[in-house]
């Protein structure tokens, strides 16, 4: 799952498909959203997600 999750998130904010960039990055904060290493994970989704960021935290999927 975290295998080049950056370029996922990338083509999915690049593309505007929110919808599948949110339902992604909810999984990867179910499975990682625990663990210390998250707050890496959201600052790197947060810059790959580009101006969804915001909504992506919005909806409280990223610190």
């Amino acid at each position: 799952m975290l295998v080049e999750y950056d370029k996922t998130c990338r083509y999915l904010a690049a593309i505007d498909d929110i919808a599948t960039l949110t339902e992604y990055v909810t999984n990867l904060h179910d499975c990682f959203g625990h663990q210390d290493r998250w707050s890496i994970f959201s600052r790197n989704i947060s810059v790959a997600a580009g101006r969804w960021a915001e909504e992506l935290r919005k909806r409280r999927q990223l610190a």
